[in-house]
């Protein structure tokens, strides 16, 4: 069995952490940092709109409604009642998900005028009723998405939607909120805590604890 690898340093997938990153924070930061900022080019939202972003206080949404609130966008974020104060600390407004969020944005007052759905179909759905045009509905939903909505992924990132991203957790401009370590030996540990919808923030897996 192998027990290390042998990486050609010049490799254009290698990174090199900067000043005031830490090894954590850039090993999480790759795919949802990369999926958080396609959506974000998507959204093309402007300063005072405002974002409905479902499941804001998961992995892509910490880190998609921290770029939208630096742009001057306003966030209502979907999410659990236990972690609305994690999306609050985000700079966003916290809804719960569920049958009543059509009802608990609309009492709000506030017209949104785009929306980013990270889990499922809801938030997207959501909008759509709440009047947002489908083509300022963003999903990452692979399945079964509601048509008419733009699809995106990681792999529509910018080339230096990375490096921007890494300049800005240096400057202190943009955190990477890591929920929980696991070792390698823990890994179904970790899928299981990942999938329960009640992560806030991303799950790490190191080699050894």
């Amino acid at each position: 069995m192998a027990t290390s690898i042998t990486v050609d340093e010049r490799h254009p997938s290698l990174h090199r952490t900067p000043a005031g990153v830490s090894d954590l924070e850039a090993g999480t930061l790759d795919i949802a940092g990369r999926t958080a900022s396609a959506v974000a080019d998507a959204l093309a939202a402007e300063p005072g709109e405002t974002v409905l972003v479902g499941a804001a206080g998961g992995g892509v949404g910490s880190i998609l409604t921290q770029l939208l609130v630096r742009g001057g966008v306003g966030v209502i974020g979907t999410g659990s009642a236990a972690s609305a104060d994690h999306i609050r600390s985000l700079g966003a407004r916290p809804v719960t998900y569920g049958p009543a969020l059509d009802g608990e944005i609309a009492a709000m007052g506030v017209s949104v005028a785009a929306a980013a759905d990270l889990h499922g179909t809801e938030t997207a759905e959501t909008a759509i009723r709440l009047g947002v045009p489908r083509h300022r509905v963003v999903t990452i939903e692979a399945d079964g998405p509601p048509a008419g909505v733009v699809q995106v992924n990681g792999s529509d990132a910018r080339p230096d939607a990375l490096h921007r991203l890494l300049a800005l957790i240096s400057e202190g401009g943009l955190r990477v909120p890591v929920a929980a370590v696991y070792g390698l030996e823990q890994f179904q540990q970790a899928v299981t805590h990942q999938t329960s919808r009640h992560v806030h923030g991303k799950i790490a897996i190191t080699p050894g604890r």
